[in-house]
C-alpha cells in the first residue's frame, strides 16, 4: 500500500522524548536541493518504483490510441508520424503513456511522517524515544505516537498508526499518473513508459549524421534534429559526441532536449561520466563512436597513424617527424561503461 502526497517542500527533523514519556523537543530543518522542486511527489511505502515499472510494462502497437501524461516530453508529432493516434481522454486510450522514471531515485528514511496540506510540506522525523532512561521511571511506550500527534496540533495528516522505524519516503517529479498507478485508481488502465513506445525517427544517427552535426552552427536546428533522431539506439555515442563537439547544447534547451540529455547522461565533466556511469554499452552504439573518432583523426575505421598533438610544449617539436598509432576498441557484446575505460587503458 502506498500513500502519495503532492509536495512543495521537505523538512527533515528529530523528535526526542524525555524520561517521563513526553515530547521534549522537535527539531526541524528544510532540505534544500535542486533535486527537490516545487510540484514534487512524495510516496510513502516500499519499492514504489517497482510497482510503477510493473504496471507500465506494456507495448504499444501501431494504430493504437495513446493518452499522454502532461509531463511527457517527446514531441507528439513523432508519435503521429509513427502510426499512433493521440487522444485527450484517457478513458478512450488503449495505453496511457507516462514519463520515464529518473535513473536516480531520491528517498529519505523516517520513523514518523507528517503532512501539512496547506503548504504542501512533508515533515520526516527520526524518533529518539529515550528508552534507556525511561525504564527507570516505568514510562509507558504505548502512547508515544499519540503524544507525537498531539504535539503537532491541527492541520496535519498522518499516514501511520504507530512509530515505524526506517520507513521510506521516495521523491519523484509530480505526475498524476504515478499516483493513479500506486493507488490503483484505475485498475483496468494499461500504462507504458515513454521510452518504450516504438517510433519511426526521421533522423538516423550514423557517421555522416555526426559529421554534419559537428559542423552545425545553428544550435536551434541541431536541437530539433537531435529530438527527431533515433538517439535511444546511440546514447553513449551521442553523449560523448555532444560533450566534445557541442558542450553548451544544454543552454536554451527545451523540455524534450532536456529529457534526452538526462537520459543519455550528458555532463560537462568526462571524468565524472567515466567514473560514475552504471550504464551498459551496446556494440553498435560504441562502435559508431569509434568509427567517428577514427574518421576525425583521418585514418581508416581499422586505425592507423596520426600526427601527434601532444608535443606542443617541447622545443624539439619541429626537428623530427613523429606519428601516433591509433586503433579503435570495438566490442561484440554489451559491456559496462566503467569496464570500457579499463580496456582503453590496457
Amino acid at each position: 500500500m502506498f500513500n502519495c502526497v503532492h509536495i512543495n517542500k521537505i523538512d527533515i527533523g528529530r523528535i526526542r522524548f524525555d524520561c517521563y514519556g513526553n515530547v521534549a523537543s522537535k527539531d526541524l530543518s528544510t532540505y534544500r536541493s535542486r533535486a527537490i522542486k516545487k510540484d514534487s511527489l512524495a510516496v510513502l511505502g516500499d519499492k514504489p518504483s517497482d510497482e510503477i515499472r510493473r504496471r507500465a510494462y506494456n507495448y504499444a502497437l501501431k494504430g493504437e490510441k495513446l493518452y499522454f501524461a502532461k509531463e511527457c516530453h517527446i514531441p507528439r508529432d513523432l508519435y503521429r508520424n509513427s502510426g499512433y493516434s493521440i487522444v485527450r481522454d484517457p478513458d478512450k486510450a488503449d495505453k496511457i503513456v507516462i514519463p520515464q522514471l529518473q535513473p536516480t531515485i531520491l528517498y529519505f528514511l523516517y520513523d514518523v511522517a507528517a503532512y501539512e496540506p496547506a503548504s504542501k510540506t512533508i515533515e520526516l522525523f527520526s524518533v529518539d524515544r529515550n528508552e534507556s532512561n525511561r525504564d527507570n521511571f516505568s514510562s509507558d511506550l504505548t502512547n508515544d505516537f499519540f503524544n507525537i500527534r498531539c504535539s503537532f496540533g491541527t492541520g496535519y495528516q498522518f499516514f501511520q498508526t504507530n512509530i515505524e522505524n526506517n520507513k521510506k519516503a521516495t521523491i519523484y517529479p509530480f505526475c498524476q499518473e504515478y499516483i493513479d498507478i500506486l493507488e490503483n485508481t484505475y485498475p483496468g488502465r494499461k500504462y507504458i513508459m515513454e521510452k518504450d513506445v516504438n517510433l519511426d525517427y526521421p533522423v538516423t544517427i550514423n557517421l555522416e549524421t555526426l559529421k554534419l552535426w559537428k559542423r552545425h552552427t545553428d544550435m536551434d536546428m541541431l536541437r530539433k534534429a537531435i529530438c527527431a533522431s533515433d538517439w535511444r539506439e546511440y546514447p553513449v555515442t551521442l553523449c560523448l559526441f555532444l560533450m566534445n563537439e557541442h558542450p553548451f547544447i544544454d543552454i536554451r534547451a527545451n523540455e524534450a532536449l532536456k529529457f534526452i540529455l538526462e537520459q543519455i547522461g550528458f555532463v560537462k565533466d568526462p571524468h565524472y561520466l567515466w567514473t560514475t556511469s552504471p550504464r551498459m554499452v551496446y556494440p553498435k552504439d560504441w562502435n559508431l563512436l569509434q568509427a567517428y573518432i577514427m574518421s576525425e583523426l583521418g585514418v581508416p575505421e581499422t586505425g592507423g597513424f596520426v600526427n601527434p598533438d601532444t608535443y606542443n610544449n617541447t622545443g624539439y617539436k619541429d626537428l623530427y617527424r613523429s606519428k601516433y598509432a591509433v586503433a579503435p576498441l570495438t566490442i561484440t557484446e554489451p559491456i559496462l561503461f566503467k569496464n570500457l575505460k579499463t580496456l582503453l587503458n590496457l
